[in-house]
């Protein structure tokens, strides 16, 4: 769910740095060009899934005709694999019921094209269906698009389901992940627009899957049934400005039989929800560990199914332009650490929430299409933290620092090139010193900017966190090649 509530010089430092050449823009589309050459190692979609690569992706839902053409590529330049479709929505592939006796037409034209697209640059799509025709609602959820069905029609949603995975899950196409329904955990449809309106029913819901996914598996094996990706914030029990998300929707589905009829779960994530999650760990951590608690109460056979997060940004105006750098950098090394499967930001065309653009910006490149610090951070993690395992978390004793002290994040990765470690660190206190022990190490910023370390001498380097030194700023997340 969308919440509801200088550049230059620093940017073209930054593409300098990282001996890049500087970005081109098309006039036409105000977009990163797809012939603009990145030097970044792009690992291949078809390894998707293995733990070896970050779990970066990309999500996009308008894929208006400019956006078909050049979304894929900035995703792909950016060091994205994995991409959100263009939804397929039931009401346009099939507005009207099948006669009596004559077989279903489908019209798969408004989406071919922008399904064909991610393929064609090397990313994996992830398909979406959703939104139904009137005449296959049900009668006393009429108001809601994409909530319950009526039961002589619910084959008819089965066959829709099949016959999209029959003429996308082939080349050109090549979409063998699917979600069912946006956002399922919405019961007002007033504030949910076309997303899911399963909310109150789960019941309803769980059942659906456990008629859809034997059928889909019967001849399509392979392709994999993702639960409905949850809103799981705004929660209609809140007392002050409730929303329209159901806070127990997917452990009433879990409940209601319905996890063993997906292979992976989806979740979406915006910050400014952080404060509900915190009990649980820092930042997207807290709704990961909350989410897998869930699962592994109500249906302990999931805990191995695949998680996914499918919708996440972070404000991205003038004034929290470095903030947005620093939180593309924190977020994958928490995701990555925290072993989901893919995490999707969104997105990287500039975006605001409403028309009036009252809603700050959150898109990785610019409303000109030019790269946003962000866009240079996420584009570092690709490829610094390709072809890497996580060891676990960066602890005091590994720094230096008393036990308990807390006062820096971080995680430990190995390098499967040389098998040397790489961590991504940060300090949530204003001063630290950090004393690492290595042959050597290599410091560097969020965007791939050489740093200083003090060697003092043994094979012991000190870093200095925190505005005292001006070495690394509270807060900024750094990356540590160490060498033993």
């Amino acid at each position: 769910m969308r919440p509801t509530r200088l550049l230059i010089a620093t940017l073209t430092l930054s593409v300098l740095i990282l001996g890049l050449p500087s970005t081109q823009v098309s006039p036409s589309h105000g977009t990163v060009r797809a012939d603009t050459q990145f030097y970044v190692h792009l690992p291949s979609a078809s390894r998707a899934w293995t733990g070896v690569f970050p779990p970066m992706g990309i999500s996009w839902y308008d894929w208006t005709p400019d956006d078909v053409a050049v979304v894929p590529e900035q995703a792909r330049l950016a060091g994205a694999r994995w991409i959100l479709a263009k939804p397929v929505l039931w009401s346009v592939v099939q507005p009207s019921e099948p006669a009596p006796g004559m077989p279903p037409s489908y019209n798969w034209g408004p989406y071919d094209a922008a399904l064909a697209a991610p393929a064609a640059s090397g990313l994996t799509p992830i398909g979406l269906v959703s939104v139904n025709p009137e005449w296959a609602r049900d009668p006393s959820f009429a108001d809601r698009a994409s909530g319950p069905i009526a039961a002589e029609h619910v084959d008819d949603f089965v066959a829709f389901v099949k016959a999209a995975i029959a003429h996308y899950s082939a080349s050109p196409y090549n979409v063998k992940h699917w979600i069912i329904y946006g956002e399922p955990d919405c019961s007002n449809p007033a504030l949910c627009n076309y997303y899911g309106h399963w909310g109150d029913v789960p019941e309803r819901y769980a059942a659906l899957l456990a008629q859809l996914y034997p059928a889909v598996k019967a001849d399509y094996p392979g392709v994999t049934i993702i639960m409905g990706n949850l809103a799981m914030d705004w929660f209609s029990d809140r007392t002050e400005n409730p929303g329209p998300f159901e806070r127990h929707f997917l452990e009433n589905v879990l409940v209601a039989g319905g996890g063993q009829y997906v292979d992976a779960f989806a979740f979406n994530y915006f910050p400014e929800h952080a404060s509900e999650w915190a009990p649980y760990g820092p930042d997207i951590l807290g709704k990961v560990n909350y989410i897998r608690s869930i699962i592994a109460a109500k249906y302990p056979n999931g805990a191995n199914k695949k998680l996914l997060c499918t919708e996440i940004a972070a404000l991205g105006s003038d004034s929290l332009l470095d903030e947005q750098a620093r939180y593309i950098t924190k977020l994958y090394a928490r995701t990555h650490a925290g072993g989901l499967d893919a995490v999707l930001y969104l997105g990287t065309k500039e975006w605001y929430l409403d028309t009036e653009k009252r809603e700050g910006p959150r898109g990785l490149l610019n409303e000109f299409g030019q790269p946003k610090p962000a866009y240079i951070a996420y584009q570092y993690y690709a490829s610094t933290m390709a072809s890497t395992t996580y060891l676990g978390p960066v602890s005091d004793a590994d720094l230096g620092l008393a036990p308990g002290t807390g006062a820096v994040e971080g995680y430990r990765f190995r390098r499967m090139v040389d098998g040397n470690e790489t961590w991504v660190l940060w300090a949530n206190q204003s001063r630290s010193d950090a004393v690492v022990h290595a042959s050597s190490v290599t410091l560097t910023s969020k965007v791939g900017q050489s740093l200083p370390t003090v060697d003092l001498g043994g094979g012991a380097f000190r870093i200095a966190f925190g505005s005292d030194y001006g070495q690394v700023p509270v807060g900024d997340p750094v990356y540590l090649e160490l060498s033993r």
